[in-house]
């Protein structure tokens, strides 16, 4: 995941990713544009029992540093921020049924400086 200026300067690389290992899709980023939400995961197969594991990722957009991590049971989708940008909801099913939940979690950010 890279962002970078409108004209193509200033290339940041927010989160890296192996085809093989860890892959990230859906970025949302935040009303602001301080943060992008991702849905990370690793393992052979989306969603496998065995071996996959699934995060919800926030990170700052300009520097990619990590602010917060959760771990789900299967893949995240659908990211929706709320408009003060200080929660994050997502659609994610459960692993014994077949429907969808939502899940709304608080996004422990820095104050911005004074």
């Amino acid at each position: 995941l890279e962002t970078s200026g409108r004209d193509g300067g200033d290339r940041a690389v927010l989160a890296f990713a192996n085809r093989d290992v860890v892959r990230h899709s859906q970025p949302t980023w935040s009303p602001s544009g301080d943060f992008i939400s991702f849905s990370e995961y690793t393992g052979s197969v989306l969603n496998s029992p065995t071996d996959a594991t699934h995060h919800v990722v926030v990170v700052q957009a300009r520097d990619g540093k990590e602010v917060c991590r959760h771990r789900v049971p299967l893949a995240p989708y659908f990211f929706h921020w709320s408009h003060c940008g200080r929660r994050l909801m997502y659609l994610s099913n459960t692993v014994k049924s077949h429907s969808s939940t939502l899940v709304s979690v608080d996004v422990v950010t820095p104050l911005p400086p004074p």
